[in-house]
């Protein structure tokens, strides 16, 4: 039996019972829905497509479920998006998949671009267009090309040398796009996939026991937003990219409120402190290592700092993810340090 529970958005927000003091959403608000490549596209041997790293974890972990079909949404877009615009969503954000978009060279040594994938995304925004609905383009939400792992030492975001593959992936798509799409964003939650992938071990590409990965693949995150963001700045001066054109970081954090408000300097608030702030903080996650662990001290100060005009462009405009809400309380007997954090991490993150 089907339910129809489809209405548009405007006539939904028109005949809702708002109560006086709730503030009402600005007008430019935008309406929409929101997916990430791997989670969604399946088809991950067509269109040119090659393995990214959660392709190889998902067969690593039995209790990890390979999306190898997914929601097909490599074949079935053009229906999603009739429901889209059926619903009345205003907004679309989608995610590249890099692996789909660029192809591993070995006599580059790099990626080259994939003219198979390059035409789906493209396929992909005009149809959103065509329906009146705003195509939000993320650079990338985890899904990094496997070769660019494997074939890189220390691997993935632990190596240097992914900022520069970065850069050029994002100027690619800046290239392709940037006349058609007019807000972007660089990463999706770096926090958590920092996290998650090189310290608690839930999530691609598995690593586990050391918080100073965490450190070092975060600190070449931010350098490679900040190229990315150079990179647009520029080709939005040379009019490649629209003029109206925005990019921006997508964060992650939540709000909490203490169980006893008298006891601010409780554990479970310097947690949700951290929580909240770090990822709003460019290097407070450096910070953070020099009070929370010794053992981190040595990756804060081999970490090579970041050039004046690098630290001026990295941050250019930031969105939040923001999922619920908690009541922090106070346990006497936690010690709050970086174990202790990773290990709230751990019990906490589950795969995509």
């Amino acid at each position: 039996m089907a339910v129809s529970l489809v209405q548009p958005a405007a006539t939904l927000l028109a005949t809702a019972s708002v109560a006086t003091d709730v503030r009402c959403f600005l007008d430019d608000f935008l309406f929409g829905s929101a997916t990430a490549s791997y989670q969604v596209e399946g088809a991950v041997k067509e269109g040119g497509r090659k393995p990214s790293i959660w392709d190889q974890f998902c067969r690593e972990r039995p209790d990890v479920k390979c999306a190898n079909v997914a929601d097909d949404f490599y074949h079935r877009y053009k229906d999603d998006i009739q429901l889209m615009a059926k619903m009345g969503l205003q907004s679309f954000r989608f995610s590249i998949s890099w692996s789909r978009a660029m192809n591993w060279d070995p006599a580059l040594h790099g990626m080259r671009p994939n003219p198979e994938g390059i035409a789906f995304y493209h396929s992909l925004i005009d149809d959103l267009k065509s329906n009146g609905i705003k195509p939000i383009l993320t650079l990338y939400h985890w899904d990094l090309p496997l070769e660019l792992h494997t074939e890189l030492s220390p691997q993935g975001w632990l190596n240097s040398d992914i900022v520069q593959h970065y850069a050029e992936f994002a100027t690619l798509i800046f290239h392709e796009y940037g006349s058609k799409v007019n807000l972007g964003t660089t990463f999706n939650e770096p926090l958590s996939f920092t996290t998650a992938g090189y310290a608690t071990g839930r999530e691609a590409p598995g690593f586990t026991g050391s918080p100073i990965q965490v450190y070092a693949a975060t600190h070449n995150v931010w350098l490679s937003h900040a190229r990315a963001v150079q990179q647009f700045r520029e080709l939005k001066t040379s009019r490649v990219i629209n003029d109206e054109a925005r990019i921006a970081i997508v964060l992650n954090a939540d709000y909490a409120y203490p169980l006893d408000a008298s006891n601010p300097s409780c554990i479970a608030l310097q947690w949700i402190h951290f929580q909240f702030c770090a990822p709003f903080d460019t290097f407070a996650m450096f910070r953070f290592a020099l009070t929370a662990s010794s053992l981190l001290v040595a990756a804060v100060a081999s970490a090579q700092e970041c050039s004046s005009s690098v630290s001026e462009t990295v941050i250019a405009k930031i969105d939040n993810n923001t999922y619920y809400e908690t009541c922090a309380v106070e346990d006497e007997g936690v010690t709050f340090n970086i174990s202790t954090l990773f290990k709230a991490w751990s019990l906490s993150y589950s795969t995509p």
